[in-house]
């Protein structure tokens, strides 16, 4: 059975949605990082549109009754663990019951729903993702070149950007729009030979290097190189084995300018590793200190901002460790059970820049977490979104094929 299909995308292609997609992106990144966003207004009006996603679903709900959902295990925890964990806060902390509205957030999880009630595509997604990909390395490359004119990513405006290898490190919190861009493109390369596919495919590499984190650069290569076990055609496969060396070999001749700051940092940054490995001790302690805050987690509570800001211990430093502690156990399940199923169970109805994107988050998972807010809660539920129609469409084409079969 040829399994072409998994390439192909409906040709009918709505703007409007991919313009909904792009406008939900830019207010979940809170418009790429911008830095003179309202965090204020920002929240307020975020508590507005999630309830606006949520009752989108719920009064059109009977339209997905008859859903195979795939992944219908990750969702329940994606919307149900935050209830739990806002119970456990209360709990554990005495906090307010006021603190619900940190927990909002969650109902982003409709929107998995509200793509398949209004009938979106692959490839409206993929169009609104690259969409903001391209703004974010186009932002990236003028604020390197023109750093007075920079407005974006500038992260805590009391403090001086970081340095990393003589450039600014601007704080972006869009990576995973850019490694779904790159693996795509990267994906369209493998598939077809083309100047366009390949520039687009650099771009995001750039863009990549840019955002200066070693641990996106490590998850890159990683998938980069996995993905050479699905080019079936040798001659692609040549191409792409002396692309990626020649990108070796380049970061080799030139790790002074392009290395320095990392590996001068992995040899000599003893103090910020120690504080991460003390974050690691410190969160894994609160995590076992109450059956409670295993099973459901600890939420926000307002004494993590205390260690936060005098003892520098972030729990978004510490990856998976940071997402238990805030979530509960149940949460890190839900990751694992998502990639058990792209890699293995789906594993021939995924495309392979899907694989490539939760690969390369799998990677620095100890370090970033895979998803914990709203934007990269609503990145994980797109690709989850992309992986359903998939195994749909790979599913109904087998039905098809043995019907075919059974006619002959």
């Amino acid at each position: 059975m040829s399994m072409s299909w998994k390439y192909k995308t409906i040709d009918k292609c709505k703007m409007s949605h991919v313009l909904l997609i792009v406008a939900l992106s830019l207010f979940l990144t809170h418009f790429l990082d911008y830095s003179k966003w309202n965090f204020t207004l920002g929240g307020q009006l975020g508590y507005v549109l999630f309830v606006v996603i949520f009752f989108l679903f719920f009064f059109s709900r009977n339209k997905i009754r008859n859903l195979k959902n795939p992944f219908k295990f990750e969702l329940g925890v994606f919307a149900i663990t935050p209830f739990l964990t806002y119970i456990s806060q209360i709990y554990i902390y005495g906090e307010s019951f006021m603190v619900i509205k940190q927990y909002s957030y969650c109902l982003i999880t409709a929107i998995f729903y509200v793509f398949y009630i209004y009938k979106y595509t692959e490839r409206e997604i993929v169009k609104a993702f690259v969409v903001v990909a391209v703004a974010i390395a186009v932002i990236q490359i003028v604020q390197i070149l023109f750093p007075s004119l920079a407005l974006f990513g500038l992260g805590d405006t009391t403090k001086d950007l970081e340095i990393r290898n003589g450039l600014l490190r601007y704080r972006f919190t869009t990576i995973y729009y850019t490694t779904f861009a790159l693996f795509y493109f990267w994906n369209k390369c493998i598939i077809r030979k083309n100047v366009f596919f390949l520039f687009m495919f650099f771009l995001f590499v750039i863009s990549d290097y840019l955002y200066l984190t070693r641990q996106y650069m490590a998850g890159m290569f990683v998938a980069i190189l996995f993905s050479m076990f699905f080019i079936k055609d040798r001659t692609t496969k040549r191409m792409s084995f002396i692309l990626v060396m020649a990108f070796v070999f380049l970061l080799i001749s030139y790790s002074d300018s392009l290395l320095s700051f990392f590996v001068d940092s992995t040899k000599n940054d003893a103090m910020e590793d120690n504080i991460r490995l003390f974050a690691y001790e410190f969160y894994g302690q609160k995590i076992i200190d109450s059956p409670i805050a295993f099973l459901f987690g600890n939420g926000f509570p307002a004494d993590q901002e205390y260690w936060q800001e005098n003892y520098s211990l972030f729990v978004s430093d510490i990856g998976v460790v940071g997402q238990v502690f805030t979530h509960g156990i149940f949460w890190e399940i839900a990751y694992l059970s998502a990639l058990y199923k792209m890699f293995w169970k789906y594993r021939k109805c995924i495309p392979l820049y899907i694989k490539l994107f939760a690969l390369s988050g799998f990677v620095h998972c100890a370090m970033v977490a895979s998803y914990g807010g709203a934007s990269t809660l609503f990145t994980w539920l797109s690709v989850l979104y992309i992986c359903s129609q998939s195994v749909t469409g790979c599913q109904q084409s087998e039905m098809n094929n043995k019907v075919r079969i059974s006619n002959v």
